[in-house]
């Protein structure tokens, strides 16, 4: 019970870090671009303004005015932006997580292997259509699986009938030899698959 809250509720805000400051990043440098251009925009717009109207001392000192409390203003802002963007890519770098976690698994042969992401994550789609290919492999496992042990048994029913048959000793001991060097082989190959 205690593991399924944790896994509801995400405490670690960095998990992919190099992830996560990357995207920060990208997110920071999409802001300030836009702020940028915004604030060109207000600027030659009040210069064209001024330039019209003349050098109204009020204005000047108005604007003198702004741009010192936004200058002061600036770090908060980028202070403020960048924890949100670390904020907002976490939403998106735990499910990477989850889902490169779970994938590490399945490459390893674990079929029994599901992403489970939390309820409202981003990445649902992916994590839906990951174990639905995690299901289609795990049945053509199954296929495989039994179809391997058919093999199996029909070796071993081989061997059986080797044994009660009269056939030279040397020759026995070879047919013997190599069925049991592919069953064993086949057993191996099965032993890798969980399903």
């Amino acid at each position: 019970m205690n593991s399924k809250k944790n896994f509801r509720k995400r405490k670690k805000y960095l998990i992919k870090k190099i992830f996560q400051f990357k995207f920060a990043a990208v997110i920071v440098f999409a802001i300030l671009v836009s702020i940028a251009l915004v604030a060109w925009d207000v600027y030659f717009t009040i210069g064209t303004l001024l330039m019209e109207k003349g050098r109204d001392p009020y204005i000047l000192s108005f604007i003198q005015s702004f741009n010192a409390l936004l200058i002061r203003k600036l770090p908060l802002l980028l202070l403020f932006i960048v924890f949100l963007s670390i904020f907002i890519s976490h939403e998106i770098s735990g499910p990477v997580y989850h889902l490169e976690e779970s994938m590490k698994k399945i490459k390893k042969g674990d079929l029994t292997e599901y992403v489970r992401l939390r309820k409202g994550d981003e990445l649902q789609e992916l994590a839906f259509a990951l174990n639905d290919m995690v299901d289609g492999l795990r049945r053509i496992a199954l296929k495989d699986k039994d179809k391997i042990g058919e093999i199996s048994e029909s070796l071993e029913l081989v061997l059986d009938k080797l044994n009660k048959e009269k056939v030279a000793s040397s020759e026995i001991d070879k047919i013997k030899s190599e069925i049991n060097r592919i069953n064993d082989e086949i057993k191996r190959v099965a032993t890798h698959i969980k399903v």
